[in-house]
């Protein structure tokens, strides 16, 4: 699974930053501006991948619970709610799983809205 590999990737970046503040290695200077760029990366894909899972799941929940948007108060309420979830995703370079989650993510969002049509073309990246 895409996602292990990441948690993996950074439980090693995290072992290398260990070892290299303690002076074992004394390796290159910019070995450290790598590690923590590396690892900078490493948590913004984690991150993605959390928020927009947990989204997902969020959404389904709502329609499970709540259905379709019944007047413009609920689709007001949905709308400013999904917006706000996505704001802090960066969208650019998002992995397999990361897409996979924004696409079911605005899947159950357009199917709670009643837009059919954009429920219909997320259902099909999905």
């Amino acid at each position: 699974h895409q996602n292990h590999r990441h948690s993996l990737e950074y439980e090693i970046l995290t072992f290398e930053r260990i070892i290299e503040s303690q002076y074992i290695t004394r390796s290159l200077q910019n070995r450290a501006d790598e590690l923590i760029g590396q690892a900078e990366e490493k948590i913004e894909t984690l991150s993605n991948y959390n928020k927009l899972s947990n989204l997902s799941l969020r959404l389904y929940g709502i329609y499970i619970k709540a259905g379709h948007v019944r007047d413009e108060r609920d689709y007001e309420n949905i709308s400013r709610y999904f917006k706000k979830e996505l704001e802090d995703i960066s969208r650019k370079n998002l992995g397999f799983f990361e897409q996979l989650y924004l696409y079911v993510s605005y899947a159950w969002y357009s199917l709670i809205v009643q837009d059919f049509l954009l429920q219909y073309r997320y259902a099909q990246k999905w």
